[in-house]
C-alpha cells in the first residue's frame, strides 16, 4: 500500500503529459473540417458558374430568332436632351447644378478666428463659441454638396482646412483681411442633383436640391446651415427658400450655446429677374444667373440688443429678406446681414446665384468653367498667419469706455452705441481665463496691447482655452465616436470612473485571492 499513492501521482502526471497533445490534436482537427467546409462552400459558385454559362449559351441558341440590334445614336454637341422643351415650351430638369457664394462677408477675413468660410454638410456641434482648433468638423464634400474656390483666372479647386483663409486667385496664396476693399477667397456652394420642372404656360420655374452647407463665422465661435434649397420662379421672379439650423451664440456672452429648430422654407433670397442662358451651338436653354435683392430692402430689428436698427443713410443701403434676418439674431449674426454703418456693409450684399440644367455641362460662373483636382496641401510659407486686430475704443450705451475692442472702426469716430459688429477682445479673452489687454493711449500702448492679446492665442489666432476641445485624442477616434462622446461628455466621464473602479476592484480581488483564473486551477 505504501508504493500505491507514488504510482497513482506517477500516471496522473503521465496523462497530463498525454492531455496537452490530446487537446491540440482535438483543436486542429476542428480547424482542418472548418477550413474544408468553407473550402466546399466556396467551390460551389465556382463550379456552378460555368453550368450557368452553359444554361445561358444554350437558351441563347434556342432564342436565335430573337437578335439584338445595337442601335448608336449621335447627340450634338452641346445638345442637353434632358432639358429640351417639347411643342408646348415644357421641360423636366434632373440634375440641375446649384452655385453660390452667399455673399463676400462669408468669404472674408474675421477680426478674431481667422476668416469665415463655407463648407459642406451640417456641422456638428462645437460645444460652446470659440474658435475651432482643428478639423474635426470641417468638410468640403458632402453627398451632392461641395465646396469650390477660385483657382487663378480659370479654374476651380476644393479648398482646405490650411488655405481656407486664402485668395487663390493671384500667383501666390493671399489670406484674407477686414479692409472694406476685400473681396474675399470668392469660394461658392455647389450643388449638383437639382430636379425641377418649367411649365411654360405659367411661366413657373421650380427646382429643389437634397443637401446641405454651413456657414462658419469667425473661426468657428457662430456658425449655421442650410439644407434642402429650393428655388421657385414665376415670371423671372420668386424666392430661393431653404431649412435653416445650427446654434445659437452671443458675442456678449460667449457661455451662451443653444441648439436651435430648425426653420422650415425660410427666405434665404429674394429674385426680382433672372438673365436665361442659352447653349450657343444648340440655342437651348442651359441655365440662368440671378442676384438676390438687397439694395433698398427694408427690414426691422430691435433697436437695443445684439442687433443694431437697419442704416438707412448709405447710399447702398439694403437687406437680405425679413425671416431670413429674423433667424439670424438666434444665431448671433443678425448684423452682418444688412446695412448696419460699419465700414464692412459693402461684403454683405448677395453674391449671383448660378443654376446649370445640366450640372455634367455648367454653365459659366463668370470667367471659371474648369474645375481642376484639389490642390496639394499648402508649405509652410502659405499657411495663414495670425490675425491683427485693429484698436478702437469701444463706448457702450451708458456712455462708458470699454478697453480696446477687435472691430470695424467708424469713420467718424467711437461709437456711441453698442455695435454689433465689433467683437470686443477683452470680454472674450475673459471668459476663456486669459487677461485682457490694456487700453491704448498712444502707439507704445497700443504695440503692448497688442502683445498682450497676441500672448493669449496660439498659432492661426485660436485662444488656448480652446486646445482642452481635445480631451478625446484627436483623430485618434473616428469622427463620428468623438462627436458622440463629446456631446455626452459627462456621461462618457462617469461610465469611465465606474470601469476604473470595477478594474481597481477586480485587480485587488486577483491580488488577495478571491477571484482565481481558470487555468490556475
Amino acid at each position: 500500500m505504501a508504493n500505491t499513492t507514488p504510482t497513482r501521482q506517477a500516471t496522473r502526471r503521465c496523462l497530463r503529459r498525454l492531455g496537452a497533445p490530446r487537446r491540440a490534436s482535438a483543436v486542429t482537427a476542428l480547424l482542418t473540417a472548418l477550413l474544408l467546409v468553407l473550402t466546399a462552400l466556396l467551390s460551389v459558385p465556382l463550379a456552378a458558374s460555368p453550368a450557368i454559362a452553359s444554361l445561358d449559351d444554350s437558351s441563347d441558341a434556342q432564342g436565335s430568332s430573337r437578335r439584338q440590334v445595337d442601335i448608336g445614336v449621335e447627340i450634338p454637341e452641346g445638345l442637353n436632351a434632358r432639358v429640351t422643351p417639347d411643342q408646348q415650351g415644357n421641360f423636366t430638369i434632373d440634375n440641375a447644378q446649384f452655385r453660390w457664394g452667399i455673399n463676400v462677408e462669408s468669404n472674408a477675413g474675421a477680426f478674431f478666428g481667422g476668416c469665415n468660410w463655407l463648407q459642406a454638410g451640417k456641422a456638428g456641434n462645437w460645444g460652446r463659441s470659440e474658435v475651432w482648433s482643428n478639423d474635426r468638423l470641417f468638410k468640403v464634400k458632402e453627398g451632392n454638396v461641395r465646396i469650390e474656390k477660385r483657382l487663378g483666372a480659370t479654374q476651380w479647386t476644393t479648398p482646405t482646412w490650411q488655405n481656407k483663409c486664402q485668395d487663390l486667385t493671384g500667383s501666390t496664396p493671399r489670406t484674407v483681411l477686414t479692409n472694406p476693399a476685400e473681396t474675399g477667397t470668392q469660394a461658392e456652394v455647389v450643388i449638383d442633383g437639382g430636379q425641377g420642372h418649367y411649365d411654360a404656360t405659367t411661366d413657373t420655374l421650380r427646382i429643389k436640391w437634397k443637401g446641405s452647407f454651413t456657414v462658419v463665422f469667425y473661426g468657428g465661435m457662430t456658425y449655421w446651415w442650410a439644407t434642402d434649397p429650393v428655388l421657385e420662379l414665376t415670371n423671372g421672379k420668386g424666392t430661393l427658400t431653404a431649412d435653416l439650423g445650427g446654434y445659437g451664440a452671443d458675442m456678449y456672452d460667449l457661455s451662451k450655446w443653444t441648439v436651435l429648430e430648425t426653420h422650415k422654407k425660410v427666405p434665404m433670397a429674394t429674385i426680382n429677374s433672372v438673365s436665361m442662358k442659352t447653349d450657343p451651338q444648340t440655342k437651348q436653354l442651359n441655365g440662368l444667373t440671378t442676384t438676390p435683392r438687397y439694395r433698398g430692402v427694408k427690414v426691422d430689428v430691435a433697436a437695443v440688443g445684439p442687433s443694431n436698427p437697419q442704416n438707412r443713410n448709405e447710399p447702398n443701403w439694403g437687406s437680405f429678406p425679413q425671416q431670413f434676418v429674423d433667424f439670424q439674431v438666434l444665431t448671433g449674426q443678425a448684423g452682418y446681414w444688412y446695412t448696419t454703418g460699419g465700414l464692412r456693409d459693402p461684403a454683405k450684399p448677395p453674391t449671383p446665384i448660378t443654376v446649370s440644367f445640366d450640372a455634367t455641362r455648367p454653365i459659366s460662373s463668370g470667367s471659371a468653367t474648369e474645375v481642376p483636382p484639389q490642390l496639394t496641401e499648402p508649405s509652410e510659407a502659405t499657411q495663414p498667419p495670425a490675425p491683427q486686430a485693429p484698436l478702437q475704443t469701444v463706448r457702450n450705451p451708458a456712455g462708458s469706455a470699454r478697453v480696446p475692442s477687435a472691430g470695424w472702426a467708424s469713420p467718424t469716430g467711437p461709437s456711441t452705441t453698442a455695435s454689433y459688429e465689433p467683437l470686443d477682445l477683452s470680454s472674450l479673452l475673459a471668459a476663456m481665463g486669459h487677461p485682457a489687454a490694456p487700453e491704448a493711449t498712444g502707439l507704445a500702448d497700443a504695440n503692448a496691447a497688442a502683445q498682450a492679446a497676441e500672448e493669449a492665442k496660439t498659432s492661426y489666432g485660436q485662444p488656448v482655452a480652446a486646445q482642452d476641445i481635445d480631451w478625446l485624442g484627436g483623430n485618434l477616434i473616428p469622427d463620428d465616436i468623438a462627436q458622440f462622446m463629446q456631446d455626452h461628455r459627462e456621461a462618457f466621464l462617469w461610465a469611465l470612473a465606474g470601469l476604473l473602479v470595477i478594474g481597481a476592484g477586480t485587480g485587488l480581488a486577483f491580488w488577495r485571492g478571491w477571484l482565481v483564473l481558470p487555468w490556475k486551477n
